[in-house]
């Protein structure tokens, strides 16, 4: 299964986040992926249009999370009901959660949104 609409949440104290944030959706849409923002990380890139979490996770196929443990678990608490994978870019020195670093983050989720990969 391809993946072709992602949602992206981030830690919106995190350095250089909203640079990291617009790079990635930059790319994901040169890909053909359509995007979602969560809506604290649009106000903070400047987007206009964030969604709320339920509407985040109604639209998305896959939500990218970057920064760190709490980042995941906050993500995971707001969108277990709908079943959605969850990818954790590791923004910080240290994750048990988040498994892609972010020197990485191109190369995993290409996998991803070709279909490479385990649910």
């Amino acid at each position: 299964m391809k993946i072709k609409k992602i949602g992206i949440v981030a830690n919106i104290e995190k350095e250089k986040i909203a640079d990291h944030v617009k790079s990635l959706k930059k790319w994901l849409e040169e890909k053909g992926v359509e995007v979602f923002l969560e809506m604290e990380i649009s106000r903070k890139t400047g987007f206009r249009k964030g969604l709320k979490w339920n509407d985040l996770a109604r639209k998305s196929e896959l939500i990218v999370v970057l920064g760190g443990d709490g980042t995941m678990l906050r993500t995971a608490r707001f969108v277990a009901k709908f079943n959605i994978p969850i990818l954790g870019i590791n923004m910080g020195s240290f994750g048990y959660l988040t498994e892609v670093n972010l020197n990485e983050i191109h190369s995993k989720v290409e996998l991803i949104i070709r279909g490479v990969f385990l649910v």
